[in-house]
């Protein structure tokens, strides 16, 4: 077996940093990032499609990830799904919301609102998106 010179170790030294980089720093940002955090949004939905309780579901770190995401009842008996979800923190507070799914009303209460905001130190220099909408769409 041939020994491998000093400079192709430090080549494939480099090569496994810039991956080991790619997939620490990259992994959450950009496309594999967003369809990493609907994944995460299809799951919750199919497992809580049929959820009986009428009541906002917040489960934080979510089958292990970093996702915090948050399940708003939808009206009775208007849709196929009693929830709609969505990621509530993220790394960047003025993306867009991915709700899910898209285009169903939802219902919660702006005491509810303002827990959450609370809880998570969510205020006018730490934004978040969802919190946003949330608040536009709340019920006093």
């Amino acid at each position: 077996m041939r020994k491998l010179s000093c400079t192709k170790k430090i080549a494939m030294l480099l090569l496994l940093e810039a991956v080991l980089y790619f997939v620490f720093v990259f992994k959450d940002h950009g496309e594999l990032g967003q369809k990493r955090g609907w994944t995460v949004l299809q799951e919750a939905e199919l497992q809580y499609r049929k959820a009986q309780t009428h009541e906002p579901i917040l489960i934080p770190n979510v089958y292990k990830t970093e996702f915090t995401i948050l399940g708003l009842p939808t009206p009775k008996d208007e849709y196929s799904t009693n929830y709609v979800w969505t990621i509530l923190l993220n790394d960047d507070p003025y993306v867009a919301p991915r709700v899910m799914p898209m285009g169903t009303k939802f219902e919660v209460k702006c005491s509810y609102v303002e827990e959450l905001a609370t809880k998570y130190k969510i205020t006018g220099e730490n934004p978040n998106a969802v919190i946003t909408l949330l608040r536009i769409t709340c019920e006093k």
